[in-house]
């Protein structure tokens, strides 16, 4: 929109960007400009071209929930920039759990180093509180990949309790097919 329309409603808001009244809502929550009503204290003015400025910002960086729009063209762009990496892709989809590896390892060594710097003395005084919000910091990033790590080689608590239930539940087809029914009783 070109030229400047003020608003007094969301749902007009909504109406002109064309959008749903609770995304307008959401919009508001993330900031959308506007401006109070110097004659009512809970009343606001909403510039659609204010708002339809910092719609179009946030798209650009796809910051929000709201989806980019692209034309085929710059669809086809994007496409064959996903090409030109398809090998670093393929890498880290192969590599997961090893790079997660690293990643924790990078952790434990960060802990570590911020440990070895910790003495009695500074254990003892009350500004450590800083350190210890690091390695705080530190302990939930490596927490973090392991369970990626896991996760990637099918070694989660989760999986391993899939896997178990699926082993028993084979187990028990296999018994049950090999003992053979047993009948009536023979007579003689």
């Amino acid at each position: 929109m070109s030229d400047t329309v003020i608003v007094r409603t969301l749902d007009d808001v909504a109406k002109l960007c064309k959008a749903h009244h609770e995304t307008v809502r959401g919009w508001v929550k993330k900031g959308m400009p506007r401006e109070k009503d110097p004659s009512h204290g809970r009343r606001w003015f909403y510039d659609i071209k204010k708002i339809e400025e910092w719609r179009a910002v946030r798209l650009s960086g796809n910051q929000g929930a709201e989806a980019v729009r692209l034309s085929d063209d710059e669809l086809d762009i994007v496409k064959a920039k996903v090409k030109k990496f398809k090998g670093a892709i393929d890498f880290y989809k192969i590599n997961r759990a090893d790079l997660f590896v690293s990643k924790q390892m990078g952790y434990q060594k960060l802990a570590d180093y911020v440990l070895s710097t910790m003495t009695h003395v500074e254990i003892d005084n009350a500004k450590l509180t800083e350190k210890l919000a690091v390695l705080k910091v530190l302990d939930v990033g490596s927490a973090i990949f392991y369970d990626k790590e896991r996760l990637e080689r099918g070694e989660s608590t989760q999986n391993v309790s899939v896997l178990i239930t699926a082993i028993k539940e084979l187990k028990d087809k296999r018994e049950r097919k090999s003992i053979p029914e047993t009948g009536r009783a023979a007579t003689g």
